[in-house]
C-alpha cells in the first residue's frame, strides 16, 4: 500500500485505490472495525490518517491510527 523510510523518504507511495479496495473487502466482510498501522508511522503519520479517513468514509464505526501524534 505505502512504504516510507525511517528518514520520511517515500519508496512507495500511497496507493489509495489499493488502500480502498482492501478496506472494502473487510467491510463487505461484516468488518467494522479497524486498525491503520504503517512502518515509521511514530514518525511520519500523514499517510496513517489519510487511510483512517478513507475507512470513516466508508462507515467504519471504530478506526484508530495507533502511532499518531497528538498534537
Amino acid at each position: 500500500m505505502e512504504r516510507v523510510g525511517a528518514h520520511g523518504e517515500v519508496h512507495t507511495p500511497l496507493d489509495e485505490a489499493s488502500a480502498v479496495s482492501h478496506l472494502q473487502e473487510a467491510y463487505d466482510a461484516g468488518i467494522r472495525s479497524v486498525a491503520v498501522v504503517f512502518m515509521h508511522g511514530y514518525r511520519y503519520d500523514s499517510h496513517e490518517r489519510r487511510v483512517a479517513e478513507l475507512a470513516k468514509e466508508m462507515g467504519f464505526t471504530q478506526v484508530r491510527c495507533v502511532y499518531v501524534r497528538r498534537q
